[in-house]
């Protein structure tokens, strides 16, 4: 390795200094809290129904992570192969709660005990991705609807120098935190199992599983170990196949990191935590290699003002993303039936995915059933003609068709 890029790796591996360890009378006394106050418990019974949790199911998996780290895939991948067994929840935030429920003044945490506290088989997921790549992939989501509002083409025009410039000036301050050492109220490891790839702790009879993007193509394992189920993951969501795909990939081809902010990155309490020695040295080395010369990012008030003329730009629009799944989760069965289809598909090796929605299912399955219907009226006909059949029968049969619940 290059000397320049050693200096990087100056810093020793320490967890996170706000990892901090909760005494188990702590968590006795939020769970006692949420079961001894009956109107939290009647707040907590609407979040459920907001978010369209399913009573019936006894097992359920929240999918509580931070924005951009591979979430998309996971949730739809689970929604494909074992909507049948969870509810399947992803959420990143208490804003999100918001914007997706109408829930105020609850927090994720107290969601997810309350789902323990009525007996629900609780796991909770998340995932981290590597600084850089993370921030790219945060900056792009938003680049044509906040940070230029431009449409894709417009942005195409843009000299690619101009919009590197922008990222960097505000690299400092998106794509920042992580759910499982910060958000989690729970007691982490000291250290990560690297040779593992993976993380699953049990408290208050919740399991939490941690992922790493980078071992992805190891999930189908680890997820048919945790959750016993059969699953294979799906590419969804991916920034390759949104209309930002063309400035996208030039960005990625022309992009050099400030050789500063690659210093700060080595410093990072989360890579130092999730990547051992050896893998951190390998991605900081793959980034040295392609650094430039240092920029002046904005400072934190600058950043501020940029934030607000972002917001005042849009009108105060959310940006929190709707319908982005392949699958967006509805349990009827008409979509039910679909996404049996569609799993038996890619367990054969079906690279091509269907998006599973409920408007588009509904009359798919409606148009089928009426297709088997004629066939039967038509086979029929040929024994006695349609005025020979009882009303009732008819009648009968049509409801059949259109009760896809």
């Amino acid at each position: 390795m290059d000397n320049a890029a050693n200096e990087i790796m100056n810093e020793s591996n320490k967890m996170p200094t706000n990892i901090k360890k909760e005494e188990n009378n702590s968590k006795q006394n939020v769970l006692n809290n949420i079961i001894n106050n009956p109107l939290k418990m009647k707040c907590l019974c609407e979040a459920n129904t907001s978010l369209h949790i399913n009573n019936s199911l006894n097992k359920i998996i929240f999918v509580y992570s931070k924005p951009k780290v591979g979430s998309t895939s996971l949730v739809t991948s689970l929604r494909i192969f074992a909507s049948n067994i969870f509810n399947i929840v992803h959420i990143h935030d208490e804003e999100m709660l918001k914007v997706l429920g109408n829930i105020h003044d609850i927090t994720v945490n107290e969601i997810i005990l309350y789902n323990k506290i009525i007996g629900k088989q609780v796991y909770v997921i998340d995932i981290y991705r590597t600084p850089i790549e993370r921030k790219i992939s945060t900056f792009f989501e938003k680049i044509n609807t906040y940070h230029y509002m431009a449409e894709p083409e417009q942005l195409e025009k843009y000299k690619i120098e101009h919009i590197i410039e922008r990222f960097n000036k505000i690299f400092p301050y998106i794509g920042n935190g992580d759910n499982f050492l910060d958000v989690y109220d729970i007691e982490k490891p000291q250290s990560f199992p690297y040779d593992k790839k993976y993380i699953s702790i049990t408290e208050n009879d919740i399991k939490y599983i941690k992922l790493r993007l980078k071992d992805s193509h190891s999930w189908e394992t680890i997820l048919q170990d945790e959750l016993k189920i059969k699953i294979k993951i799906i590419r969804d969501y991916e920034t390759t196949s949104k209309p930002i795909n063309t400035i996208y990939t030039k960005f990625k081809k022309h992009y050099k990191i400030p050789f500063k902010h690659l210093e700060d990155i080595q410093k990072c309490s989360y890579l130092n935590y999730y990547y051992s020695p050896d893998e951190k040295i390998q991605y900081l080395n793959d980034w040295y290699n392609k650094t430039s010369s240092n920029i002046i990012s904005f400072t934190p008030d600058e950043f501020k003002l940029y934030e607000y003329i972002c917001i005042e730009n849009n009108n105060h629009a959310t940006f929190v993303q709707l319908n982005h799944y392949l699958d967006e989760g509805c349990i009827c069965k008409a979509c039910q039936i679909k996404r049996n289809a569609i799993a038996k598909q890619i367990l054969k090796g079906e690279q091509r995915v269907e998006r599973i929605f409920h408007e588009e299912a509904k009359s798919e399955l409606i148009e089928n059933r009426l297709n088997v219907f004629n066939k039967i009226m038509n086979s029929l006909s040929k024994k006695q003609t349609i005025q020979q059949k009882k009303p009732n029968n008819r009648i009968t049969t049509m409801k059949n068709i259109v009760d896809f619940r």
